[in-house]
């Protein structure tokens, strides 16, 4: 499982720490299972204690081995690859081979086959009787399954909420000089008749395609509170001025 999960979901990892040494891996992974074809498990005490640890050792590296290599696409890899879709219920099968079928036509024959006679048979007769199986029950059962309970389609969203992406911190707003978090935008101010539809007091654009004729720019700094009620106290005195030197002498 854990092969499969790296070789499906961490491919740059997975070739890049074992794509030099897949040829050393399946030399030592088949190594790693001899021992099971040269000795008897029951009868060797290591083999059924430690020597499973270095079955499924030796396993792993000839699987990392085989997946990593480049198989050209002939006929015997296309015949092992059939032998290989039909793998579980070859496994499934292979007990009873060895244990009824073969003795079974040993007592039909009244006599006991060879060693060289009993593993071709052996072999034969378990991937024969896997792939029938699989076309009898586990090919069936499969489709059945696909029919009650059909995958999740590409692109349905999962069952699970997504989380969501947190802004950098480039992108969050900072602290201003006027208390609030968001830097204030500058304004433009001008008379209703540049406007068109706002007065002198309100007349505020927000982001102008160009800079109107006549409209003054005015910075954050010149529309905070304080700068407002100086320029108003100095208009208010232009305005007193203006009136006492046009209004009429007594």
């Amino acid at each position: 499982m854990g092969i499969a999960y790296a070789y499906h979901f961490h491919q740059g990892w997975f070739r890049g720490a074992f794509g030099a040494h897949r040829r050393r891996l399946i030399v030592a992974g088949s190594a790693s299972l001899l021992p099971a074809f040269c000795f008897p498990i029951e009868a060797s005490p290591i083999l059924w204690t430690a020597g499973l640890t270095l079955f499924a050792l030796g396993s792993g590296a000839l699987l990392i081995g085989v997946v990593l290599l480049d198989v050209p696409r002939t006929g015997v890899a296309a015949a092992l690859g059939l032998v290989g879709t039909h793998s579980y219920s070859i496994y499934l099968s292979h007990m009873p081979v060895i244990r009824w079928a073969i003795p079974a036509l040993e007592r039909s024959l009244d006599r006991e086959l060879d060693f060289l006679v009993r593993v071709p048979l052996y072999v034969a007769g378990s991937i024969a009787l896997g792939m029938v199986m699989a076309r009898l029950v586990e090919i069936p059962a499969l489709r059945l399954r696909d029919r009650w309970f059909p995958g999740r389609p590409a692109g349905l969203a999962p069952p699970w909420p997504r989380p969501r992406p947190r802004p950098s911190p480039q992108s969050r707003p900072g602290p201003s000089r006027w208390g609030s978090r968001s830097r204030p935008e500058p304004k433009w101010r001008g008379s209703s008749r540049s406007t068109g539809r706002q007065s002198a007091g309100s007349g505020v654009l927000r982001r102008p395609q160009a800079r109107p004729r006549g409209f003054q720019y005015e910075s954050p700094e010149r529309t905070s509170p304080p700068a407002r009620v100086a320029r108003a106290c100095q208009r208010g005195r232009a305005t007193l001025s203006r009136a006492k030197a046009t209004w009429p002498s007594a």
